[in-house]
């Protein structure tokens, strides 16, 4: 699953298949090409959360929010 911000910069998300892997991708863009940043989200310990099931980002584009299949919400601030 891929979500992009609303505003700029631009940003992507792109959560893995299994659920457990967040990854986060700075967009910059100049002229007709464009260069991706990858960051990978980490967590202190993975056995504290559960598999993640959607993202979607703020209006603004500042914040990402991310939701878990237990119903916890995950605020991460870009």
């Amino acid at each position: 699953m891929r979500r992009c911000s609303w505003g700029k910069p631009v940003f992507m998300v792109q959560l893995g298949i299994s659920g457990n892997k967040l990854f986060l991708w700075d967009v910059f863009i100049c002229c007709k090409s464009a260069v991706l940043a990858k960051h990978e989200l980490r967590f202190p310990k993975e056995d504290q959360f559960a598999v993640f099931s959607d993202c979607v980002w703020s209006y603004e584009g500042a914040s990402l929010f991310v939701v878990d299949y237990s119903g916890s919400i995950y605020t991460v601030c870009t």
